[in-house]
């Protein structure tokens, strides 16, 4: 009878929150099946213990995989919350093991290099390129190289520090934290953690406090630096994974399978995959559909105070250690207090994107100050944010793409995060997202040696993950400044509170 051999390796490419590496495989009865599980056991391990020689979660440990057999009948009931509860054998993988002893694995088991090796040999030599050195695709580029995968990023930059990537950003334990986990870098992750900046405050119009939650030190959800995350992961990619100062200009699909990749400084390159993180005005996303972001009515306007800046103390106060958040029908002004004592945020206007961008900021605090005559009749506490900001009052249009965005399956190229799924930051999904989606595609590129099943499978994934979260970020866009606020956004942080 037809019996299925599963493998869950705890240590091996963790994408499901739950239950990371999973391999199932058909054998002809329970007894192969029984043998292929420790082979299969044997294959990730040594795999593992080859190319991660630096990954300090891999030196010096065995990883335990568990496996067991079911009757084709019995799969449905064979899924992984059940492992605890069925009859499986224990195999312990190590140098014992990998050396000859312990379970026998029988001779025919092994692959054939025509079979499988010389499949295996002809993946591994396609050539991968990233646009974007972006969360999405440098998570996707450190994930390929965890599993001895090269990839080679494109990012129009001339520097890391170039455009410097500012902002907080909570990481979600159930998605941006499993990429980080996949990409063999969370307790990187966890020393750039800031504890008590994930307060959250949210007054009215006259500063009064409608809602106070102070910080979680224990939060599933910790605030990070985006700069600092992103630095943690350039540092740890190969010498050389990014060519900086490449800005793609040009993507032409070869009729013999591939694309040519054409830049800004005239060099131009080929590769057999190309992935698009390259945000949301992504050169890469025509090949695959027609659809481009959309504004939402909704714009920021970048402000800023520096550390003991004496203009705003009574203001900055009212901050608390996180985030303040005064929102009313069409407007709001959103600050965070980083513990050093400045203090960065945005003032948010519901406002024709044309009407926004007739505000002359060469001026800046002539153009401050017309923002804030829209807050007319607000506390002076808040409204000295924008007057007295002393950061360059760059505009923030928030755009979206299409709600439920899909496309028909293009050979040899994807999208991840904003690239793929645009939306409004206030689900504050984006960033996890997009880390989660380079993730995932880098484990369906090495699980699958078919480069097409790859990337259908792992699109397959894509397209309801974001459309969810671009429902729920559509939704609080408009409970933060639709006619019910503030209170609707008091009622959306209590009830997550509850929950």
């Amino acid at each position: 009878m037809p019996a299925l051999a599963f493998v869950l390796a705890r240590d091996g490419v963790c994408l499901d929150q739950a239950h990371p590496l999973q391999v199932t495989r058909w054998a002809d009865d329970a007894d192969s099946a029984a043998d292929l599980a420790v082979l299969i056991g044997i294959l990730i391990t040594a795999t593992q213990r080859r190319l991660l020689p630096r990954s300090p979660a891999c030196r010096g440990r065995w990883m335990p995989s568990y496996s067991h057999t079911v009757a084709k009948n019995d799969v449905p009931r064979a899924h992984p919350p059940d492992i605890a509860h069925t009859s499986m054998q224990m195999v312990l993988i190590g140098e014992r093991l990998l050396a000859g002893t312990g379970h026998p694995v029988r001779p025919w088991l092994c692959p054939s290099p025509t079979r499988v090796g010389a499949t295996e040999e002809r993946s591994m030599r396609k050539t991968i390129a990233i646009v974007g050195a972006g969360l999405g695709g440098l998570t996707l580029a450190r994930v390929l190289q965890v599993h001895g995968v090269d990839a080679t990023i494109y990012e129009g930059e001339t520097s890391a520090k170039t455009g410097e990537q500012g902002g907080l950003l909570d990481i979600h334990e159930e998605i941006g934290q499993v990429a980080l986990r996949a990409a063999g870098l969370h307790q990187e992750f966890l020393t750039l953690v800031r504890p008590g900046e994930d307060a959250k405050r949210v007054v009215d119009r006259h500063a009064t406090v409608l809602f106070d939650k102070p910080a979680d030190p224990g939060s599933a959800r910790p605030e990070v630096d985006r700069g600092e995350l992103r630095r943690l992961l350039i540092a740890s990619l190969t010498p050389g994974t990014i060519r900086w100062g490449h800005k793609l200009t040009a993507l032409t699909h070869r009729p013999n399978g591939g694309y040519d990749l054409a830049f800004t400084q005239g060099s131009t390159t080929h590769a057999d995959i190309v992935i698009g993180a390259d945000g949301a005005w992504s050169k890469v996303r025509p090949l695959l559909t027609p659809a481009e972001p959309l504004y939402s009515g909704t714009c920021f306007i970048e402000i800023a105070l520096a550390s003991g800046s004496h203009s705003c103390r009574a203001g900055v106060a009212a901050i608390g250690s996180g985030t303040l958040m005064a929102v009313a029908p069409g407007k709001g002004i959103i600050a965070h207090r980083y513990a050093d004592g400045r203090v960065r945020g945005y003032v948010a206007l519901n406002k024709p994107e044309v009407w926004m961008r007739s505000i002359d900021f060469d001026n800046p605090s002539a153009g401050l100050r017309q923002v804030a005559d829209e807050f007319d009749g607000w506390s002076p506490l808040l409204t000295a944010f924008v007057t007295q900001s002393d950061a360059e009052p760059w505009l923030r249009p928030i755009y979206a793409l299409p709600i439920g965005l899909r496309w028909d399956r293009t050979p040899g190229v994807t999208l991840v995060g904003d690239a793929a799924h645009l939306m409004s930051p206030f689900a504050g999904e984006g960033a996890n997202l997009a880390m989660y989606d380079g993730a995932d595609l880098a484990s369906k590129l090495v699980e699958h040696l078919d480069v097409e099943v790859a990337l259908s499978a792992y699109e397959e994934r894509l397209f309801p993950r974001s459309s969810d979260a671009a429902c729920r970020s559509a939704h609080n866009l408009e409970t933060f400044f639709g006619r019910e606020a503030p209170q609707s956004v008091v009622t959306l942080f209590a009830s997550a509170r509850r929950s």
